[in-house]
């Protein structure tokens, strides 16, 4: 449900889920109800409001094997969730035609970011052949994904595929240092990864501001939330491409000129004499834990990004939504990305008009 309606009184927001009792199977639904802590509530007849079908997507977790720890992570929490998936690995990722049997790539986060080259170029040819496999020797190996030889990378022609999977339609979702897949190869254009020395953040629930609340990505999050955020790659846009941010860190309001915030200082420091009133409920941008460094870098950055290119779509989270299973409450993120993959509609930028 794209707009949120009234019935009996209460209120259903934007992103409410609809069965049509005609047309589910009750059991079915019963039983996954069940096991839920959803709210459930019963209407006579639907409601005239905007809508689209979810269509489940045939989902792949990228695979790398200079970083599986994340990767793994992200396989526990799809399967505690019950999220069927395919490991997709670097040789099938290789061949290309990825559309022919994928809708989304859930891209985990690449650990320490160390840039494209680790992706491309995987682990060092000079261990070549190194073989990851169930034998007599290693039988606690290879039984959920094996290979010949786990050396190398991606390659230029696994990015090929990628860029290609993504233009023909599909969806790429990627989180924390997963983004530089996209970044740093040129895929995406409009986000950059910048420095992120004299930043400190190891691991901290801060507060998140939703910036476009229409956006599917954020469903069922109210304009203030928080996540939990560690270490990693700060993102950037330009301001001619702020649009494309769905959800921000804190609350600083990046659109308000130099001159704005010149005036509001000066004006801050004139009252800085009088009664403390509603300064100190002001909400702060850390909510538990500390960030020892570049608190100001990190305040009004990208928490959510959505791009749009070609036919298909880019999703682009800042932080790990899916940190060991720990932050559950970031989860519906990744899972708004995935019910929603085609339904995304294409980023556009308000005219001044509009902003009024």
């Amino acid at each position: 449900m794209e707009e949120a309606f009234e019935s009996n009184k209460k209120v259903f927001l934007a992103g409410s889920l609809l069965f049509d009792l005609e047309k589910t199977d009750r059991e079915k639904l019963k039983r996954v109800l069940g096991a839920s802590c959803l709210t459930v509530s019963s209407l006579k007849k639907l409601p005239k409001v905007k809508t689209h079908e979810l269509d489940l997507p045939r989902l792949a977790v990228l695979h790398t094997w200079t970083d599986t720890q994340n990767a793994g992570w992200v396989r526990y929490s799809l399967d505690v969730a019950g999220i069927p998936y395919t490991l997709l690995e670097k040789e099938r990722l290789r061949k290309g035609s990825l559309r022919d049997d994928f809708d989304v790539i859930l891209m985990p986060d690449s650990g320490g970011g160390e840039g494209i080259a680790a992706l491309i170029g995987g682990i060092d040819k000079k261990w070549s052949p190194l073989p990851y496999k169930t034998t007599p020797e290693t039988p606690n190996l290879g039984h959920i994904l094996n290979s010949e030889d786990i050396t190398g990378g991606f390659g230029f022609e696994g990015m090929a595929a990628i860029e290609a999977f993504i233009t023909s339609g599909g969806t790429l979702i990627t989180l924390r240092a997963g983004g530089v897949l996209v970044t740093d190869s040129g895929i995406v254009r409009q986000v950059s990864r910048i420095s992120t020395s004299g930043i400190n953040t190891p691991g901290s629930v801060v507060t998140a501001k939703v910036t476009n609340a229409a956006s599917p990505l954020t469903y069922g999050f109210r304009e203030l939330t928080h996540v939990f955020r560690g270490n990693g790659p700060v993102y950037s846009v330009k301001d001619q491409h702020r649009y494309l941010v769905a959800m921000q860190f804190g609350t600083k309001d990046v659109t308000k000129t130099a001159r704005e915030l010149a005036e509001e200082k000066a004006l801050a420091e004139q009252k800085e004499n009088g009664p403390k009133k509603d300064k100190d409920k002001e909400t702060p941008l850390v909510q538990s834990g500390g960030i020892i460094s570049g608190e100001k870098m990190i305040d009004g950055s990208p928490a959510l990004l959505h791009v749009a290119l070609g036919q298909g779509r880019v999703v682009m989270f800042s932080w790990n939504p899916m940190h060991r299973h720990v932050n559950l409450h970031d989860h519906p993120f990744v899972y708004n990305a995935i019910l929603n993959w085609n339904d995304l509609p294409i980023p556009v930028k308000e005219s001044a008009e509009e902003k009024q």
